[in-house]
């Protein structure tokens, strides 16, 4: 398995790009030789590149191959690597499944579901013959797997569970008009199929269903499904994508699916780079007052097929047009993977502002990962983003801007950002057809009109779904890709990925133990998890000077007990940190009435340890305020922008700010920017 996501502190990043996790079988081991099963680790490691473009793929999705050398983050499914309770092994000659149970489980009087079927229910038509008006409500559908992934073909991520598939898939499949046999429309790779699948269904209705224990996605309403319903049904423990809907395969689109008040959570289980809400190729879809929540990757994610622009080219052709999504509420997102966001879309969302797609009414916080609350990625062209309120993002609340490519004329995607309540703060302008108007700089979600809030996410009639819990509680998940940095001589801290599976009770603290080189325990120290939620790390303190280096594994716990530990982070040796980091670079007040938005770039050089935070000081006199967070980490290796608002500021008034860089050693040299209020 090659978990991607952010390079950060000693966590490596493999992959096919920040926002992927591949895994590939494997087919054989002889001695030290391990080959690859066929023809995943080619479609995984090969690319098309142009020849007058060094480095660029065509398929323009991600690099060329495994990053880091290839090398796999952990490997699964050997009998040899049964340690820890929860673990089980199929093995599949001697049709035998080892288990090693959890605290307190009872294997000779657990049910154990063990699913075989990978469909539950197949109403896929045809053009001529739709299968047509079938309600589902108050049904549970749970225990289907999927099998593609364990075999040869495995399972080579492209994004958002779209798979390069078939051999010399990498050499044709989606490249379209660019490589002689090309299949077409261009980025046409393989959809995750879901354990309840639909084409060309019309009036087809779920109502209070629940979608949990699945192995692939949840709910796929494919090709030319019409008027469709999904409403006030639970998704989760869900293997991969939630809901699907739509196509980018270039058959007839998906129209009138209506997704509302439903609750999506703790997903994707298994293929981390899937969403909750997949929206390819639509018309006229509106994803309205769902609740969001605990997710790997993006919540919800729209459109396809712009990367072309990366290469001066228009955006794919589609016939998406006249999509909503509006008044949903979205939270904890990006939990293992980046360059995601809480609403995601890519390529043309229609022929004009007025028929494009519509973002509107959203609450939309507290991400993880480094990615945007609102991503209008490559050739995102006519989409409407106006009313929304965005906090707690890592990097940008609305981004990014491209180029338009199909008239020459070197003007931006037309984009229009309005009236939306944000911390990012970016001026009222026009940049070339990217237009921002009317937003408001947010202290707090107090400074938003409570009945905004109030209204984002299932609507008063639906909100039962979001106390009804699936399965028994259980202890949580592991958390996931643990890093180390020197926090002194004899101190190391400790950043990780959060668990976003929480087994139905919720996470209340995590602890991170330090061990020797000979497996002793060093050190540990546990911390609340809402504390960890507001500094993104942990501290082991009194470490023996001379027992590194020092791997570290990390648990969560909630009412229930405590998880089995993460997988060991590198081991590391903590170093006495002297070397104070420099300044911070490009400081900026973004500023409105009473409050204003710092804006800051890490600073170039570091020192001889990593930023933790940073100290912010206003000229009118309050207390110096230390900025932590997740961000604050994670911005650091790729020299993205920082910013946090600064509240109850008076009008008219001139203000100096400073912003200084914390690590291990001390407080840096600060960067200084003075700008006046607004009247």
């Amino acid at each position: 398995v090659y978990t991607s996501g952010e390079a950060l502190w000693n966590v490596e990043r493999n992959g096919l790009g920040q926002w992927t996790e591949p895994r590939c079988r494997i087919a054989s081991v002889e001695g030290t030789t391990i080959t690859m099963a066929q023809p995943c680790w080619d479609n995984s490691n090969k690319r098309v590149e142009f020849p007058d473009i060094p480095g660029r793929t065509v398929g323009m999705v991600g690099p060329g191959h495994l990053t880091n050398n290839g090398q796999a983050s952990y490997v699964e499914n050997a009998y040899e690597l049964l340690d820890q309770p929860g673990e089980w092994y199929l093995d599949r000659s001697a049709h035998r499944v080892y288990y090693l149970p959890r605290k307190g489980e009872n294997p000779g009087r657990a049910d154990v579901e063990a699913a075989a079927a990978e469909q539950l229910v197949d109403g896929r038509g045809t053009a001529d013959a739709p299968v047509h008006d079938i309600a589902f409500r108050g049904i549970q559908f749970s225990y289907a797997t999927w099998l593609t992934p364990n075999g040869p073909e495995g399972f080579s991520e492209i994004q958002a569970g779209y798979t390069v598939t078939g051999g010399r898939g990498w050499a044709t499949q989606g490249l379209c008009q660019y490589v002689e046999g090309g299949t077409c429309p261009f980025a046409s790779w393989t959809k995750m199929p879901g354990n309840l699948a639909f084409a060309h269904a019309r009036r087809i209705e779920f109502a209070d269903d629940v979608f949990a224990h699945l192995g692939a996605a949840g709910l796929e309403l494919g090709a030319g499904t019409e008027d469709a319903s999904v409403r006030g049904s639970i998704f989760t423990d869900i293997s991969g994508n939630g809901l699907e809907i739509g196509g980018v395969d270039g058959q007839t689109s998906a129209s009138g699916v209506q997704v509302t008040n439903n609750h999506l959570y703790a997903l994707p289980r298994e293929y981390h780079g899937g969403v909750a809400i997949l929206n390819g190729y639509t018309r006229n879809d509106t994803i309205a007052h769902n609740r969001i929540d605990h997710v790997g990757y993006s919540a919800i994610s729209m459109g396809w097929g712009g990367w072309p622009d990366k290469i001066g080219d228009p955006a794919t052709p589609n016939p998406s047009h006249g999509n909503t999504v509006r008044d949903n509420l979205v939270s904890d997102y990006m939990q293992m993977l980046d360059d995601g966001g809480g609403i995601y879309t890519q390529g043309l969302t229609g022929t004009s502002l007025a028929d494009g797609e519509k973002v509107t009414g959203n609450v939309v916080h507290d991400q993880w990962g480094l990615g945007k609350s609102v991503y209008t990625d490559n050739g995102c062209t006519y989409e409407t983003v106006d009313g929304n309120v965005l906090y707690g993002a890592s990097y940008a609340n609305v981004a990014s801007r491209h180029t338009d490519y199909r008239d020459g004329l070197g003007n931006n995607d037309p984009t229009l950002v309005k009236d939306n309540w944000w911390e990012e703060g970016t001026a009222d302008g026009d940049n070339k057809g990217l237009v921002t108007t009317g937003n408001k700089i947010m202290a707090s979600p107090s400074d938003v009109p409570p009945e905004i809030l109030a209204d984002a996410g299932p609507e008063p009639a639906y909100r039962s779904v979001l106390d009804r819990r699936i399965g028994a509680r259980s202890v949580p998940e592991a958390p996931s890709r643990v890093g180390t940095a020197t926090a002194g001589p004899d101190a190391l801290y400790v950043t990780f990925n959060p668990t976003f599976a929480d087994g139905g009770s919720p996470v209340r603290s995590y602890t991170a133990r330090a061990y020797d080189t000979t497996g002793g325990l060093a050190g540990q120290q546990t911390v609340a998890a809402a504390d960890f939620r507001r500094t993104a790390l942990v501290r082991i303190g009194g470490l023996p000077p001379a027992g590194g280096p020092f791997t570290v594994t990390v648990t969560a716990s909630n009412d229930v007990g405590g998880s089995a530990p993460s997988l060991a982070s590198l081991p590391l040796s903590p170093t006495a940190a002297t070397a104070l980091p420099g300044a911070p670079t490009s400081p900026r007040l973004r500023t409105a009435s009473t409050a204003a938005t710092l804006a800051w770039t890490p600073p170039t050089a570091t020192g001889d340890a990593k930023v933790v935070a940073y100290r912010v000081t206003v000229s009118d006199g309050r207390e110096p305020v230390d900025v932590t967070g997740r961000d604050v980490l994670v911005t650091q290796p790729s020299a993205k922008g920082m910013f946090r608002v600064l509240g109850d500021l008076k009008p008219a008034t001139a203000y100096t700010v400073t912003v200084a860089a914390v690590t291990a050693a001390g407080t840096g040299p600060a960067a200084t920017v003075t700008a006046t209020t607004r009247p």
